[in-house]
Protein backbone atom coordinates (compact mmCIF):
# COMPACT_ATOMS: atom_id res chain seq x y z
CA UNK A 1 0.00 0.00 0.00
CA UNK A 2 1.64 3.71 -0.62
CA UNK A 3 1.86 5.80 1.57
CA UNK A 4 -0.79 8.31 0.04
CA UNK A 5 -3.20 5.25 1.05
CA UNK A 6 -1.90 4.74 4.31
CA UNK A 7 -2.29 8.54 5.01
CA UNK A 8 -5.41 8.53 3.80
CA UNK A 9 -6.63 5.77 5.79
CA UNK A 10 -5.48 6.98 8.86
CA UNK A 11 -6.29 10.77 8.76
CA UNK A 12 -9.19 12.22 10.30
CA UNK A 13 -10.33 13.46 7.21
CA UNK A 14 -9.26 13.34 3.60
CA UNK A 15 -9.70 14.38 0.23
CA UNK A 16 -9.02 10.69 -1.14
CA UNK A 17 -11.46 8.65 -2.53
CA UNK A 18 -11.46 4.80 -2.53
CA UNK A 19 -12.53 2.92 -5.40
CA UNK A 20 -12.99 -0.56 -6.38
CA UNK A 21 -12.82 -1.54 -9.98
CA UNK A 22 -14.30 -4.96 -11.22
CA UNK A 23 -13.61 -7.17 -14.36
CA UNK A 24 -16.45 -9.71 -14.93
CA UNK A 25 -15.61 -12.69 -17.40
CA UNK A 26 -17.71 -15.22 -18.69
CA UNK A 27 -15.37 -18.22 -19.52
CA UNK A 28 -12.46 -16.27 -19.42
CA UNK A 29 -13.78 -13.54 -21.48
CA UNK A 30 -14.65 -10.42 -20.48
CA UNK A 31 -18.09 -9.41 -20.16
CA UNK A 32 -17.63 -6.19 -17.64
CA UNK A 33 -15.46 -3.68 -16.25
CA UNK A 34 -17.10 -1.55 -13.73
CA UNK A 35 -15.98 0.88 -10.98
CA UNK A 36 -18.08 2.03 -7.87
CA UNK A 37 -17.93 5.50 -9.21
CA UNK A 38 -20.15 7.84 -10.59
CA UNK A 39 -17.97 8.29 -13.92
CA UNK A 40 -15.69 6.36 -16.23
CA UNK A 41 -12.30 5.79 -14.60
CA UNK A 42 -8.99 4.77 -16.80
CA UNK A 43 -7.17 2.36 -14.72
CA UNK A 44 -3.57 0.57 -16.30
CA UNK A 45 -5.00 1.48 -19.83
CA UNK A 46 -8.39 -0.07 -19.83
CA UNK A 47 -11.56 1.83 -18.85
CA UNK A 48 -13.98 1.05 -16.17
CA UNK A 49 -17.82 2.29 -16.70
CA UNK A 50 -19.46 3.79 -13.42
CA UNK A 51 -21.68 1.27 -11.91
CA UNK A 52 -23.26 1.12 -7.78
CA UNK A 53 -22.07 -2.18 -6.70
CA UNK A 54 -20.81 -3.62 -3.06
CA UNK A 55 -17.33 -5.73 -2.82
CA UNK A 56 -17.20 -7.06 0.62
CA UNK A 57 -14.10 -9.61 1.55
CA UNK A 58 -14.99 -12.70 3.77
CA UNK A 59 -14.27 -11.47 7.45
CA UNK A 60 -13.75 -13.65 10.41
CA UNK A 61 -16.22 -13.86 13.43
CA UNK A 62 -16.81 -15.96 16.33
CA UNK A 63 -19.24 -18.02 14.31
CA UNK A 64 -16.77 -18.71 11.94
CA UNK A 65 -15.34 -17.80 8.45
CA UNK A 66 -18.72 -15.13 6.10
CA UNK A 67 -18.35 -15.36 2.53
CA UNK A 68 -17.30 -13.02 0.42
CA UNK A 69 -20.17 -11.25 -1.36
CA UNK A 70 -20.71 -9.05 -4.52
CA UNK A 71 -23.74 -7.17 -4.75
CA UNK A 72 -24.66 -4.83 -7.87
CA UNK A 73 -27.44 -2.53 -8.89
CA UNK A 74 -29.87 -3.95 -11.76
CA UNK A 75 -30.35 -0.52 -13.86
CA UNK A 76 -28.83 -1.83 -16.29
CA UNK A 77 -30.38 -5.07 -17.70
CA UNK A 78 -27.11 -6.24 -19.77
CA UNK A 79 -25.97 -7.35 -16.55
CA UNK A 80 -28.74 -9.69 -15.28
CA UNK A 81 -28.72 -10.77 -19.16
CA UNK A 82 -25.52 -11.71 -19.15
CA UNK A 83 -25.91 -13.67 -15.91
CA UNK A 84 -28.77 -15.49 -17.08
CA UNK A 85 -27.25 -16.78 -20.54
CA UNK A 86 -24.07 -17.66 -18.80
CA UNK A 87 -26.03 -20.36 -16.76
CA UNK A 88 -23.68 -23.34 -16.49
CA UNK A 89 -20.77 -21.32 -17.43
CA UNK A 90 -17.88 -19.89 -14.89
CA UNK A 91 -18.58 -16.46 -13.77
CA UNK A 92 -15.59 -15.06 -12.09
CA UNK A 93 -14.35 -11.47 -10.88
CA UNK A 94 -11.57 -9.68 -10.02
CA UNK A 95 -11.33 -6.86 -7.72
CA UNK A 96 -8.79 -4.21 -7.07
CA UNK A 97 -9.08 -1.08 -4.86
CA UNK A 98 -7.55 2.18 -6.22
CA UNK A 99 -7.13 6.25 -5.61
CA UNK A 100 -9.37 8.11 -7.40
CA UNK A 101 -6.11 10.40 -7.16
CA UNK A 102 -4.25 8.01 -8.83
CA UNK A 103 -5.51 5.14 -11.03
CA UNK A 104 -2.83 3.08 -12.20
CA UNK A 105 -1.43 1.98 -9.06
CA UNK A 106 -3.55 -0.46 -7.28
CA UNK A 107 -3.50 -0.50 -3.66
CA UNK A 108 -5.02 -3.97 -2.93
CA UNK A 109 -5.22 -7.07 -4.98
CA UNK A 110 -6.67 -8.88 -7.03
CA UNK A 111 -8.92 -10.40 -5.02
CA UNK A 112 -9.86 -12.95 -7.51
CA UNK A 113 -13.49 -14.85 -7.09
CA UNK A 114 -15.66 -17.15 -8.82
CA UNK A 115 -19.44 -15.69 -8.28
CA UNK A 116 -21.83 -18.46 -7.43
CA UNK A 117 -25.55 -18.36 -5.85
CA UNK A 118 -27.13 -16.10 -7.43
CA UNK A 119 -30.03 -14.23 -6.48
CA UNK A 120 -31.69 -11.61 -9.04
CA UNK A 121 -34.64 -9.40 -8.22
CA UNK A 122 -36.03 -6.17 -9.64
CA UNK A 123 -33.64 -3.83 -7.52
CA UNK A 124 -30.06 -5.93 -7.37
CA UNK A 125 -27.78 -8.84 -8.44
CA UNK A 126 -26.08 -10.55 -5.40
CA UNK A 127 -23.50 -13.25 -5.68
CA UNK A 128 -21.53 -15.66 -3.19
CA UNK A 129 -18.08 -15.13 -4.10
CA UNK A 130 -15.74 -18.25 -4.12
CA UNK A 131 -11.96 -18.00 -3.82
CA UNK A 132 -10.62 -19.77 -6.61
CA UNK A 133 -7.55 -20.94 -3.97
CA UNK A 134 -10.26 -23.41 -2.73
CA UNK A 135 -10.81 -24.96 -6.00
CA UNK A 136 -7.21 -25.50 -6.52
CA UNK A 137 -7.01 -28.01 -3.14
CA UNK A 138 -7.30 -31.68 -3.55
CA UNK A 139 -9.12 -32.22 -0.13
CA UNK A 140 -9.09 -34.65 1.19
CA UNK A 141 -5.48 -35.33 -0.43
CA UNK A 142 -3.78 -31.79 1.30
CA UNK A 143 -0.05 -32.29 1.27
CA UNK A 144 2.11 -30.51 3.73
CA UNK A 145 4.30 -27.83 1.06
CA UNK A 146 5.59 -24.22 1.13
CA UNK A 147 2.28 -23.35 -1.18
CA UNK A 148 -0.56 -24.89 0.90
CA UNK A 149 0.74 -24.33 4.13
CA UNK A 150 3.49 -21.85 4.49
CA UNK A 151 3.86 -21.31 7.89
CA UNK A 152 4.81 -24.24 8.33
CA UNK A 153 8.01 -23.98 6.29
Amino acid sequence: MTDTARTAMTAQETGEVFLVTAVIRVDGGVAFRIVNNTEPVLSGGETYEPFGFTFVLPSTADSGIKSAAFEIDNVDRRIQESVTLAAGKEITAEFNIILASDPDVVERGPFKYILRDFQITKQRIKAVLYDFYLTDLNIPGLQYTPKNFPGLF
